[in-house]
């Protein structure tokens, strides 16, 4: 259920786009959406080696949950931060016009890529811990906020407003689950390791 919804609203912005707002502004939309998606599979891969691992060792849930969220961050925060300058200049390589409508969009989906870190990293979580309706309502409640604040703001804003939408969503999704997902787990002290040394008798 919960792929299902994320699926849904992940496909549906743009033919929302097209639909709303025309084939031109579809195609200055997809450049940047392309872009927004390649920086979430980041998380989404090392999530699922979140996964694997904790499925087989639990008890180390914490550490791992730690260390792959400290290892996405290495990674995306200087893309981020690289496409949030060069935006306009990485769009015009396809035309003035596409630099001209896709740089404010560009640049909110790809700072919605750290919000989606907690997103992707709390749903690799509650799976290893064998929650799987926290995932629907994730995905639920995400898909409302993106499907809701997109046709509130697409007529007033262009397709900015889709990654005003988008980046609010996930910011607002991200903050819920640091305080129900991540602080509670990150809160569990480290199990001690055993003493393999040995002691003299």
């Amino acid at each position: 259920l919960g792929l299902i919804l994320q699926t849904a609203y992940t496909y549906t912005l743009p033919i929302i786009v097209a639909n709303q707002a025309g084939a031109a502004a579809a195609a200055y939309f997809y450049l940047p959406w392309t872009v927004a998606a390649g920086l979430q599979l980041i998380a989404a891969n090392l999530a699922t080696s979140l996964t694997v691992e904790a499925t087989l060792f639990q008890d180390q849930l914490r550490a791992y949950g730690q260390r792959i969220l400290q290892q996405v961050l290495r990674l995306l925060l200087p893309l981020v931060i690289l496409i949030v300058i060069a935006a306009p200049w990485l769009l015009r390589v396809f035309g003035a016009d596409y630099a001209t409508e896709g740089t404010l969009l560009l640049r909110c989906v790809s700072l919605a890529a750290i919000p989606n870190v907690v997103v992707v990293l709390a749903g690799g979580i509650v799976r290893v811990q064998n929650r799987p309706g926290v995932i629907a309502v994730i995905h639920g409640v995400l898909g409302a906020l993106v499907l809701g604040l997109t046709y509130a703001l697409l007529p007033r804003l262009g397709i900015t407003g889709v990654g005003v939408a988008w980046l609010v969503s996930q910011t607002i999704v991200a903050l819920g689950l640091v305080v129900t997902v991540l602080i509670p787990l990150f809160r569990i002290p480290p199990r001690e390791q055993p003493d393999r040394t040995g002691s003299a008798a």
